[in-house]
Parts: structure tokens; sequence; C-alpha cells
């Protein structure tokens, strides 16, 4: 299995549309456009999502759940602030992503070998 790797060419991209949405809603700005941002970041992330190899399980669970709260952040063109939260909760997601890849692994099996039987037999 492959560690998890989320380009971080995507996290600037979702931090960047995450700022933008956040300044229109703060100068009360149009929904729609907000939205529109976010179903920019949405095809990003499925372009990128189409690009991952089958075998990279974890990464296209971070990129699948990033792209499941920019569709919900889209549908809420009603309420700003639950659509910039959802933005905010997919940026986080992506985050986590970046670390997800340098974590430490776990030190492999230390194997010994055991004194008896063959190993004894073949030393006299």
């Amino acid at each position: 299995m492959q560690p998890c790797a989320v380009p971080v060419d995507l996290v600037r991209a979702a931090r960047i549309v995450v700022d933008s949405v956040a300044r229109n809603i703060a100068n009360h700005g149009s929904g729609v456009y907000s939205a529109l941002l976010a179903s920019q970041l949405y095809e990003t992330i499925k372009g990128e999502l189409a690009r991952t190899p089958r075998q990279a399980a974890a990464t296209i669970g971070i990129l699948s759940a990033a792209l499941d709260q920019c569709r919900n952040a889209a549908l809420h063109v009603d309420n700003p602030a639950l659509m910039e939260g959802e933005l905010r909760a997919a940026l986080e997601t992506l985050e986590r992503g970046i670390g997800a890849g340098t974590t430490t692994r776990p030190a492999p099996p230390r194997f010994r070998v055991i004194e008896g039987g063959l190993s004894v037999a073949s030393s006299r």
C-alpha cells in the first residue's frame, strides 16, 4: 500500500478558493459566485482523483471526502456560512492528506535465530 500523497498544489488551490469565498461572503457578495468557486475546486479535485492510481487507497479516500465536501458546499448557495464551512472542511481534509504521506511507519519485524533444532546440530 502506498502512503497518502495529496499534491501541495491542490492544497494551495483549495486555500485560494476558501479565502476567495470567505472574502466574497464578508463583502456580502453573490452566493452564486461562491458556488462557482466551489464547483471549480470540485472539478480540480475530481481531475486529481482521476489521475490517482487505484492502489493509492489513502489518497483516494482523502480526495473523495474533499470532493463530497465541495459538492455539499456548492449546494448551499442560500446559506453562505454553511458553504464556507464545507469548503474549510474540504481544505482541512486535503491538508491532512499532505502530512499523511510523511508519517513514520512502524519498524519492520526483527528476526532472530532461535537456538536449537537444526542450527545446533549443524554447528557441531
